[in-house]
């Protein structure tokens, strides 16, 4: 069953002290994303992290142009499945709940209430478009806190906000991949965090150019 509205949400995830959501709003012609944290019910909803989007005329928009956004039920639970398109590039977004790990992908189960998204990005563009967009293109946060990273590894940066430990990692996996299945994470300024395909080199280029990247948002209570 797929469902689409303006408004797509996976859910309130209960905590001990709280609710957090991810969610995709429409703004002006694209879905933006939110995670967010409220400490109650009649509390209003605080934004953790938000996606940096483009305008209608940038042809390299920060972050994916998302025009459709689905809501998919499947037998490992609801997820999410989003497409867009802005110049000759074209996006595909799939994103699951994940409960089953950390941000350094070890299972802690001491590590007290938490929980995670996992999200795969595809981008296809032609080859000839390449050359111009490579700095430009990826998956771009602003952040409620200065991030830093995460002393155990080089693949998470981490902030926190209202006693929470919010982390933003590359998928476990992803660094073991191939360049144009790989992702780098970078910090671009005092509260923005980007993520980025690994652009391969070829000895016989194609026509048209797909690139994938994956990471993970999670949110877990810090310990009083």
């Amino acid at each position: 069953m797929v469902t689409e509205t303006k408004s797509v949400s996976l859910g309130r995830i209960p905590f001990q002290a709280g609710q957090a959501r991810l969610s995709f709003e429409w703004s002006l012609d694209r879905y933006r994303q939110e995670l967010q944290w409220r400490g109650s019910e009649s509390d209003s909803w605080h934004t953790l992290l938000t996606s940096i989007e483009g305008m209608s005329q940038d042809l390299w928009p920060p972050s994916p142009a998302l025009q459709t956004c689905h809501v998919v039920e499947t037998p490992a639970g609801n997820q999410i499945a989003a497409t867009g398109s802005a110049g000759t590039a074209y996006w595909s977004l799939a994103v699951a709940q994940d409960t089953s790990r950390n941000d350094d992908g070890n299972t802690d189960s001491a590590a007290g209430p938490w929980v995670g998204w996992n999200f795969q990005v595809v981008i296809r563009i032609p080859m000839t478009e390449l050359s111009q967009a490579t700095t430009r293109f990826g998956s771009q946060y602003r952040t409620s806190g200065r991030p830093q990273l995460d002393t155990e590894s080089t693949q998470c940066l981490y902030f926190g906000d209202h006693g929470l430990r919010v982390a933003v990692a590359l998928h476990p996996q992803s660094a073991k991949k191939t360049p144009g299945n790989a992702s780098s994470l970078a910090m671009c300024a005092q509260d923005l965090i980007r993520i980025s395909p690994i652009v391969p080199s070829w000895q016989h280029p194609p026509q048209t150019v797909t690139l994938v990247w994956e990471y993970r948002l999670q949110v877990s209570q810090v310990s009083a």
